[in-house]
């Protein structure tokens, strides 16, 4: 029946709606609360409060069901089953004892019995006392032993009373035992586990409470205190009690730090943050201090922050050695005069310290033993290791500290003196140490007894008597010379790659003011053609067609009758017509009389009519003043710029209206074409431009001006060309 409680009780514990540690959780202050009032242990505090006969009575079943759970498990439920014949057998020997009193009721007795075996053992013990009672009862005390008078009601109703009230007594106590045993568990369960609560909350406010140079808070969602170490509390000003519950932006408003906190809560990503500034409001005598800090967020099992652990450590002391240490090299540079005095003093205190050290020699043999596995390290250890005293003899050295200077052994380097590698280096060095103790990564420049000269970078550490005089010297050095050659190289490397560099800059540069000029050459020689081409079609080539067209309206006046002839006339004086009209087509195409205007305002007022006419497409002219170019490439090259930059408007823009912009500053032409179309997307106009467009944007580049575009979808467009307009210059020629 045990095991079957056992299994009863793992199953109500996996059952929904709650498990039963969350409800355990929840009832576990009231449940061991109440056991401590009434000083029982917390699994009696359940007990079903019957009176003091009951409850002397359960206590003295728990004390048998706790003696009884020290033997195994077969072995007790096999002791309830003989608890119950030794209850049968006690009430037999007490009827037959007592016959006399008991004879009104002569089977009482036995459902005591029943009563007891059930009660401590269940049902199986309880129904076991019934058996037993009934067979004591039909061989003992009834006439006629072995034998059920069935003829006789009254005996079989006492017989039916007897099973009856045995198995209702059973199955009752085997009903109680089980949530005596469930309840007792229970509150085992619970109080084992608000000891385990506890012991971890007594942990974390240990932990809190030993940072003692960290400062620890958690914090809520809303950054509220909930728990404050010693430390921090402190620091603020308040006990970690008065903190508790109190906002944190409440105590310390900072804009930056709640962003900060809000992200870390909302993303559930951690921050940490290093030397970060902070003034205390309430505490303007600390001014400004410096802190490292980490805020971490703490999650449940799905993921969402309940809270934020906030661990700072103050850096100020550091921030303000660091200036301290600042502020002493300012003086050690100052005081570089005091000191060659003190190096004179140290060098007579090196004389004393020397013989002090050959006194102390003699004692030092007695610790050689105990140093033996510290002397195995310092033997085998890669980096050059000392110890040296303050006047620069070397006391004792490892094989690698010799091999740096090119000795043979380490019995070779203690005869040499630091001083000797660098003296200069060595005084500062010990001037460094009387004021900081400890010195890390020194660089200097040692040479060594073959003459060699090797970088050395060295960490040393400073020893001091009683009187805070320097004794000894230890650290190690490495040889960082291959590293320093590197450098040196890479340095000379640099600055010839940067002396090629700039001359093959000038060279580019005069050739780009070749390109330039050739460029200005080329164009100036394709205008010249240009217009000699466009003369030609209009002074030789019109001229020939329209006497072509005057001879032939002649020819068709003389032969009137014949239809046949007067169709063919009809159709040359046609393409007569549309070659002239080409004719004179392509002689503005080649030169357009707007280029013959000496003013650029004329120039793009003709052209800005020209493609109203053609295209519809009505251009506001912003110029300033009266501009004129020195050179007529320029003037050429803007024409063309404009004039497809309008055309590129009337084909993409979908738009009536545009601007012509044109100035001139600090010896440039700026024109700009702007409309308010739907617009493009500028990355790709390289890829998608036409042939003008490019052919425009190589020809302001060959000339040193630039071409740039603004543009966006729906927010139309800008085309601005810079062209530089220099002085003519004679009597200068650029020779490739």
């Amino acid at each position: 029946m045990a095991e079957n409680a056992s299994h009863t009780d793992a199953d109500e514990a996996t059952k929904p709606g709650g498990t039963r540690k969350q409800r355990s959780i929840e009832k576990l202050p009231t449940l061991i609360g109440g056991a401590q009032e009434r000083g029982l242990p917390a699994g009696a505090a359940r007990e079903s409060p019957t009176g003091g006969l009951a409850a002397t009575w359960n206590a003295s079943q728990a004390g048998v069901e706790r003696g009884a759970a020290l033997l195994p498990g077969w072995l007790r439920r096999l002791g309830y089953y003989g608890l119950a014949l030794l209850f049968v057998a006690v009430a037999a020997m007490l009827r037959w004892a007592l016959g006399d009193i008991l004879s009104p009721t002569p089977f009482l007795i036995f459902y005591l019995a029943w009563v007891g075996a059930a009660v401590f053992g269940g049902l199986g013990p309880g129904l076991l006392a019934t058996v037993a009672s009934w067979l004591c009862v039909d061989l003992l005390f009834d006439t006629t032993p072995g034998q059920v008078g069935l003829a006789d009601p009254a005996s079989v109703g006492r017989l039916l009373i007897l099973l009856a009230g045995g198995l209702g007594v059973s199955v009752v106590a085997e009903k109680l035992r089980r949530s005596r045993i469930h309840e007792r568990r229970q509150a085992r369960k619970l109080t084992e586990l608000a000891q385990s609560l506890e012991r971890e909350k007594g942990i974390l406010q240990s932990v809190m409470s030993g940072a003692k140079n960290s400062h620890l808070v958690y914090l809520d969602r809303d950054f509220n205190f909930v728990c404050v170490n010693e430390a921090y509390a402190k620091t603020c000003g308040y006990t970690p009690e008065e903190m508790v519950g109190k906002n944190h932006f409440a105590l310390y408003p900072h804009a930056e730090n709640e962003a900060l906190f809000s992200r870390v809560r909302d993303t559930g990503v951690p921050v940490e943050v290093h030397d970060k500034p902070f003034a205390f409001p309430d505490q303007p005598e600390r001014g400004t201090t410096y802190w490292d800090w980490t805020l971490t967020p703490v999650k449940n099992d799905s993921g969402y922050v309940e809270g934020l652990v906030f661990s700072l450590f103050e850096t100020t002391q550091r921030k303000q050695a660091e200036e301290a240490l600042r502020n002493a090299n300012d003086r050690l540079q100052q005081q570089a005069e005091e000191l060659q005095t003190q190096t004179e003093e140290l060098q007579a205190q090196a004389e004393e310290l020397t013989t002090a050290n050959e006194e102390l020699r003699d004692s030092e043999q007695a610790l050689r033993e105990s140093e033996e596995r510290y002397r195995k390290f310092f033997t085998d250890d890669l980096a050059g290791d000392f110890i040296a005293t303050a006047d620069g003899r070397i006391v004792e050295c490892n094989p690698a500290f010799a091999d740096i200077y090119g000795l043979s052994s380490a019995a070779e380097a203690v005869r040499y003196n630091l001083r000797s590698f660098n003296s200069r280096d060595w005084t500062d060095l010990v001037a460094r140490l009387k004021e900081e103790c400890v010195i890390r990564t020194h660089q200097c420049i040692h040479r060594r007894p073959d003459g060699q000269e090797i970088h050395v970078v060295a960490n040393v550490v400073g020893h001091f008597d009683e009187a805070a005089e320097l004794t000894a010297i230890k650290g190690y050095v490495y040889d960082d010379t291959e590293r320093k050659q590197a450098e040196e190289a890479l340095r000379e490397l640099n600055a010839t790659l940067e002396s090629k560099v700039a001359q093959r800059t000038a060279e580019l540069e005069h050739r780009a003011r070749q390109l330039q000029k050739l460029t200005l050459d080329l164009s100036e020689a394709e205008d010249r053609e240009r217009k000699r081409l466009a003369e030609i079609l209009h002074d030789d080539l019109q001229q020939t067609l329209a006497a072509a067209k005057f001879h032939l309206g002649l020819m068709s006046n003389r032969c009137k009758n014949d239809k046949t002839l007067q169709e063919t006339t009809k159709r040359v004086e046609q393409l007569l017509v549309e070659a002239i009209g080409k004719s004179r087509s392509l002689s503005h195409e080649l030169r357009p009389p707007g280029l013959a205007q000496s003013d650029l305002r004329e120039t793009f007022e003709w052209l800005a009519s020209q493609v109203q006419a053609k295209h519809g497409l009505t251009v506001h002219l912003d110029v300033r003043d009266r501009l004129g170019l020195r050179t007529e490439p320029i003037k050429t090259l803007l024409y063309k710029a404009a004039q497809e930059m309008l055309f590129n408007v009337v084909k993409h823009a979908q738009v009536r209206e545009a601007r012509l912009r044109l100035r001139r500053r600090r010896g440039n032409i700026c024109l700009a074409v702007s409309d308010k179309g739907r617009g493009f997307d500028p990355q790709g106009l390289g890829s998608s431009a036409g042939s003008g467009l490019l052919n425009i944007r190589e020809r302001v580049n060959l000339l040193g001006g630039r071409m740039k575009v603004r543009s966006a979808r729906g927010k139309g467009s800008t085309f601005l060309i810079v062209l530089p307009d220099p002085p003519q210059q004679t009597g200068q020629t650029d020779h490739l």
